[in-house]
């Protein structure tokens, strides 16, 4: 279960707090909105934040997401969104997940990433993926003044008409 769950519910904010050992660490649903600040998402099954559901959203600042890993047949990614969601991270560390650092799919998908690292992203059981930022399936993302680095198979990956800009970061 999740250790923070949020459905159609805006403007809730958690801050301060460990979010440990659940699967995934937050599920965010239903057009639902959560600001999450100053949090460790540590060593959670399948994501440490999963975004799903058109309209929903996380703002992640100043926080810490590592050590998710992968629940077959889940992935271990450290943010997972999916198609029509929103994620501006800023001033964070994902680090040391499972398959994707951060994982953004489909049409109107928007990821933001800025003043952050994503890094030491490990391959899944089968010896694929360590992706630091996949960008697939018409998703957008602005990625600025981060460090990607240390991924196992790359840094960033954009594919199926996904839309990628990189400013001042290091790749």
């Amino acid at each position: 279960t999740p250790g923070v769950a949020l459905a159609g519910i805006l403007g809730a904010s958690v801050s301060g707090v460990t979010i440990s050992g659940h699967a995934p660490g937050v599920q965010i649903s239903a057009g639902a909105s959560l600001t999450l600040s100053s949090v460790v998402i540590d060593g959670n099954n399948a994501a440490g934040i999963t975004v799903v559901g058109s309209g929903s959203s996380v703002d992640l600042a100043d926080s810490v997401v590592r050590g998710s890993i992968a629940a077959s047949p889940a992935k271990g990614d450290g943010i997972d969104l999916g198609p029509g969601t929103v994620a501006i991270v800023e001033g964070s560390a994902i680090v040391a997940n499972t398959e994707e650092g951060i994982y953004a799919t489909g049409v109107g998908t928007k990821l933001a990433v800025s003043s952050s690292i994503v890094t030491d992203t490990a391959m899944n059981s089968s010896g694929n993926f360590g992706i630091g930022i996949d960008v697939v399936t018409e998703a957008t993302a602005q990625i600025v003044t981060s460090f990607i680095a240390r991924n196992h198979e790359a840094g960033l990956v954009s594919a199926a008409e996904a839309d990628l800009q990189i400013e001042q970061s290091v790749i």
